[in-house]
């Protein structure tokens, strides 16, 4: 509060008009105490001002600090975005990529904002990368492994025979004999034909794989996959053309260490055959833990 001469004026009449058998200030003194008292209400008003101005700098600077620290630290937000589909296609190396995610579920491609968004997981794996996803600190992490990897390799680049009733997967995880297991199957269904479900159909399968002389020995583990149907059947290896060799498969079987030569393989071929049986289980084998050198 500014003391004026309002003020000063109440001062000095209270001063000389006190109560009765009070001795009362003379003007001079009353008006000496008064520019006293002034100067100290002056000091303490520029002291709260200044420690105002400290205050209002230290909160400003606070401020600052605290919006930096939002701009690197910033929660998620979600965003309304438009997306563009149009069955977008993915060609590497001549041949069409069909992108999946980790559960083997097809991820389609999009555009936003005139740019083409590519599932990254799919992509890095064929081009034979690592993909690891940090979900702690929303990182993703791609490197590129010392040694081959089977998928990267053993990647179908042909499927022939696959229709209603027969089907080919890869990345796949299963148990045979009770122990799991991840890799390749080919399966044999039911299928609706006119309102009817038929199970008599056989499965012919036929998947090749580009080795391009690169690599010297496939290994892996064949067996049914538990809980499947009995259908029984073969699994023969081609080997740019010329057969390897071959197993019969059967519901009863136990599970075979395949150990391929591959020096200077070019195409590697695995046909799948599967026998036709009044059953409405599905019935799978699996080439399992593969590895290549």
């Amino acid at each position: 509060m500014v003391v004026g001469p309002c003020a000063a004026f109440i001062v000095f009449r209270r001063q000389n008009f006190g109560r009765r058998g009070r001795r009362l200030a003379s003007p001079k003194s009353v008006r000496w105490k008064h520019k006293q008292k002034s100067e100290k209400k002056r000091g303490k008003k520029m002291r709260n001002l200044k420690s105002a101005k400290n205050f209002i700098f230290g909160m400003l600077t606070m401020a600052l600090i605290f919006s930096l620290a939002m701009t690197v630290l910033a929660d998620p937000v979600w965003k309304t975005v438009q997306i563009f589909y149009n069955n977008i296609k993915i060609i590497l190396d001549g041949e069409e990529l069909i992108p999946k995610n980790v559960n083997g579920d097809i991820v389609d491609p999009f555009i936003m904002d005139g740019t083409t968004y590519l599932p990254v997981r799919a992509i890095s794996e064929a081009l034979g990368l690592d993909v690891e996803w940090d979900g702690n600190n929303w990182k993703v992490y791609l490197t590129t492994p010392t040694t081959p990897r089977p998928r990267d390799i053993l990647q179908a680049f042909e499927i022939r025979g696959t229709d209603n009733s027969a089907f080919y997967e890869e990345n796949q995880s299963f148990k045979m004999l009770g122990n799991d297991y991840s890799g390749y199957l080919w399966g044999n269904q039911s299928w609706m034909s006119s309102g009817i479900v038929r199970h008599l159909s056989e499965a012919n399968i036929s998947t090749f794989y580009n080795l391009e002389g690169k690599y010297k020995t496939i290994k892996g583990t064949l067996g049914r996959i538990d809980g499947t149907g009995t259908r029984a059947g073969t699994f023969s290896i081609y080997l740019d053309d010329e057969l390897f060799t071959g197993f019969t498969l059967t519901s009863t079987m136990p599970t075979h260490e395949v150990v391929i030569d591959v020096t200077d393989v070019k195409i590697l071929r695995i046909e799948v055959f599967i026998a036709a049986q009044s059953s409405s289980t599905l019935t799978q084998y699996g080439f399992a833990n593969v590895t290549v050198e």
